[in-house]
């Protein structure tokens, strides 16, 4: 894949990372494949109560918020840094967000505790560097065993965070179209934060035996394939780009199922291999269309209604060198808002040819 002209471009380790999982798999909503076991460790419920979450569908007990891109996403993500009381972390690919980096350096100044994760080959994270450094906030370079630290993820005070497939960027909160969700799901928030932790500390082991996060490079394969597979009826795709050969076949298995299979892309201008993918997936009659309105920089998969969210592009190097971070959105309401703007931005597709 290459981008085209249009834009260029562990001792720390806490107890979540080790608890055992006690709770009962489930079925997916609105699918037949069951759950895998596989997950991270961590309390149970909003607020630490109820049952372990090991299967990535299980539902939590507080619905989600939705956040759509690119209207509105960066204010919405300032007022979540303005709000902190205790504690900041930010996983993040990318930062040259001014407004953003003022929020972390303002709540650093209020007494909030602020840490900040970056992947160490972008060079767009520079300014964000020197002007935290200069405040005296912590940063740090992801572990360079990953080939990216590619997550995006905030946490505040420790009881929400976000999961996005947004950086903290001028373009990407000007033009480009992305998903997130605020999780306060207390099982997720602590799952996050021991994997922040891990990254912080730069090694550690990581125990995935009870989680619903879907995280690279330690369960993201194993889990989307999942999700492709459990399909019965629809199976609608909005992606910035597909490269995975297990991927593609996945979704030329399921449309050979009778499921009906819907792509859309990044314009082929901007995401350059698109062409070949929508070529590859028309021939296995998989309906591909381009989206024109904003930059596509999602990676949202919608499995007879059930959206996963996260930083995961459909490629090899993304699902099994990256750190990467998802999840599924199962709860009704921020499921319906996905679906809607999915819907919308299919309707305004162009066709491939």
């Amino acid at each position: 894949m290459r981008v085209g002209n249009w834009r260029s471009g562990s001792a720390l380790l806490t107890a979540a990372l080790v608890m055992a999982c006690s709770g009962t798999p489930s079925p997916p909503p609105g699918g037949t494949g069951a759950g895998g076991g596989e997950g991270l460790g961590g309390a149970g419920g909003a607020g630490g109560e109820g049952a372990a979450a090991c299967e990535m569908w299980a539902p939590r007990l507080v619905e989600p918020e939705v956040l759509i891109g690119p209207e509105g996403l960066r204010d919405r993500l300032v007022a979540l840094i303005d709000g902190a009381t205790e504690s900041v972390e930010l996983m993040m690919y990318q930062l040259d967000c001014a407004p953003c980096v003022d929020a972390l350096i303002a709540a650093a100044s209020r007494g909030v505790a602020v840490r900040v994760l970056l992947d160490g080959a972008q060079g767009v994270n520079a300014g964000a560097k020197a002007a935290l450094g200069a405040a005296g906030v912590p940063t740090r370079d992801a572990p360079t065993e990953l080939s990216h630290d590619h997550a995006k993820v905030l946490l505040v005070d420790h009881d929400e965070v976000v999961v996005m497939s947004a950086n903290m960027n001028s373009y990407s909160f000007a033009s480009e179209r992305n998903y997130g969700v605020v999780d306060r799901d207390g099982q997720d928030v602590a799952q996050l934060l021991a994997l922040f932790e891990r990254d912080w500390a730069g090694e550690g082991a990581i125990d995935t035996s009870c989680t619903r996060l879907i995280l690279s490079p330690l369960n993201a394969r194993q889990r989307l394939l999942q999700l492709l597979g459990s399909a019965t009826q629809t199976l609608d795709l909005a992606v910035m780009y597909v490269s995975d050969p297990e991927i593609l076949n996945a979704l030329e298995v399921v449309a050979g199922r009778g499921v009906q299979v819907r792509v859309l892309l990044a314009m082929p201008e901007w995401i350059d291999s698109n062409a070949a993918t929508a070529a590859t997936l028309a021939a296995a009659g998989i309906e591909v269309r381009y989206l024109y309105t904003h930059e596509l920089h999602a990676k949202l998969i919608v499995a007879d209604g059930v959206a996963f969210v996260g930083s995961e592009n459909l490629s090899s190097t993304s699902l099994d060198e990256n750190r990467e971070v998802g999840l599924l959105v199962t709860e009704p309401t921020p499921r319906a808002a996905i679906q809607a703007q999915l819907a919308a931005d299919w309707a305004a597709g162009v066709a491939a040819p």
